[in-house]
């Protein structure tokens, strides 16, 4: 098989875009990839056909399906590029292979595809940060570790998704200065939020500054839910200081055994750190949560980020539910610093 949809002696498939016609058999295989790797969500088709036709990936240009000789479509692979003139851009590979046709090279030439595509993208951009292409997966899958290995991947990140029952609530929290608020639902789209989540992420590994599409398809799109969510303002000037955005899918309910949403965006901006704000923000949002008849809260976290996240989680009764590991290719390294007197 080769990438412009001819078949490959040894495997009787070809390469082709996706279309809003596929959407139905691959959100089958989506959710059937998954659970075979033991991620328990349910993929819906308005999610699927959100993410192939976001600001992020155009579904004609960055996706491919891979077809069987019966028409049955038996992988997948599409990319996701962050452009940035700000931060290191980033494109990640997000793929998969039908459980009852792995060990046929289909995962390979899927994968070989979407790191060269990637490459394309990043090409045609060129600018002065690092490029650099991501793919993600469970921290326990061999098959993609060496796959991905194999392509001159290397691991370079860990995050933890985090699970904590409702019962029992911590005690509501105030901190000095500043004032905890829902989220505005008159102006679920409010800018100065948008700066607050960038500013706080502007240090965290691994992000980039949201724009004002992109900030609308994470409040506003498939599972955003911003009634579940919460604003810190400072007390003196009304500006927004931190922030809680919560996502919330109910199709995953009856798979999970339990209800749930998820702490999707925390943040704090750094002049703000340290006072208790993210605490106060999540203790509000479980009370939110309980009383909205949900059971758990979750957060996936960032093993290694420095603002000491991850503790404050499990110190709130947060514990491990899933481990994933990021691996990343570096495209174009960020450009040598000229330094007066010489190169650095």
């Amino acid at each position: 098989m080769t990438y412009s949809g001819s078949v490959r002696p040894d495997v009787d498939t070809v390469l082709r875009p996706a279309t809003m016609a596929d959407l139905p058999a691959l959100v089958v295989l989506v959710n059937r990839v998954n659970h075979a790797a033991g991620t328990m969500i349910q993929v819906q088709p308005d999610e699927l056909a959100e993410e192939l036709q976001s600001s992020l990936t155009v579904m004609d240009r960055d996706s491919r399906l891979a077809v069987d000789g019966d028409g049955l479509i038996v992988g997948f692979v599409w990319t996701i590029h962050l452009p940035s003139d700000d931060a290191d851009e980033r494109c990640y590979v997000n793929g998969g292979v039908d459980p009852l046709h792995t060990g046929r090279g289909i995962g390979r030439v899927l994968a070989e595809w979407g790191v060269a595509h990637a490459r394309g993208l990043h090409d045609a951009r060129p600018g002065p940060r690092a490029q650099v292409i991501r793919v993600s997966h469970q921290a326990d899958d061999a098959r993609s570790i060496e796959l991905f290995a194999s392509l001159g991947f290397a691991q370079v990140r860990w995050f933890d998704d985090l699970l904590r029952p409702l019962d029992p609530l911590p005690p509501r929290r105030a901190v000095d200065g500043a004032v905890i608020e829902p989220w505005p639902l008159d102006d679920p789209l409010d800018d100065g939020i948008r700066c607050a989540k960038n500013d706080a992420f502007a240090d965290h590994w691994g992000s980039s500054p949201t724009t004002p599409e992109g900030w609308k398809e994470l409040v506003q799109g498939f599972g955003g839910r911003p009634d579940l969510s919460f604003v810190a303002r400072d007390a003196a000037d009304g500006r927004v200081v931190a922030m809680l955005l919560s996502h919330r899918f109910p199709a995953d309910d009856a798979l999970l055994g339990r209800t749930q949403a998820w702490i999707d965006k925390l943040g704090t901006v750094r002049g703000w750190r340290g006072r208790g704000l993210a605490t106060a923000l999540i203790t509000e949002a479980m009370h939110r949560y309980a009383a909205d008849g949900l059971t758990h809260a979750m957060i996936s976290v960032d093993g290694d980020s420095p603002t000491g996240a991850s503790h404050l989680y499990r110190s709130l009764g947060f514990d491990t539910v899933q481990r994933y590991v990021t691996t990343e290719l570096v495209h174009r390294p960020a450009p040598a610093v000229i330094a007066a007197g010489g190169t650095s």
